[in-house]
């Protein structure tokens, strides 16, 4: 991963993944979640777990420039705030009957 656009990609697809939690987050306070849904929960974990690792390698290269660092962090935080949400929609879904994530 290189470069802002490579960060600016990374947040376009939380914004995007937010959009979906949303609906989600509304959907599992009437049921619980189909095991489609899930199935995608745990792949956003998976998506997220990777961005992680990439962006603490990318930030360790970045030694020398502060600002990209700053800007690696923030994205790092918003990744943090995503596996959060959908942590917490999984033990809903859970307490709902359905699987976990």
């Amino acid at each position: 991963m290189q470069g802002t656009d490579a960060l600016t990609e990374v947040l376009n697809k939380i914004s995007t993944f937010n959009g979906y939690l949303s609906t989600w987050e509304s959907e599992v306070e009437r049921q619980s979640l189909n095991n489609a849904t899930v199935g995608e929960l745990t792949s956003l974990l998976d998506w997220i777990w990777r961005q992680h690792n990439t962006l603490r390698v990318s930030r360790e290269l970045a030694r020398n420039d502060p600002q990209r660092q700053a800007a690696t962090d923030g994205v790092l935080r918003d990744l943090d705030r995503l596996e959060s949400r959908i942590r917490g929609l999984s033990a809903k879904n859970v307490q709902k009957g359905g699987r976990g994530a």
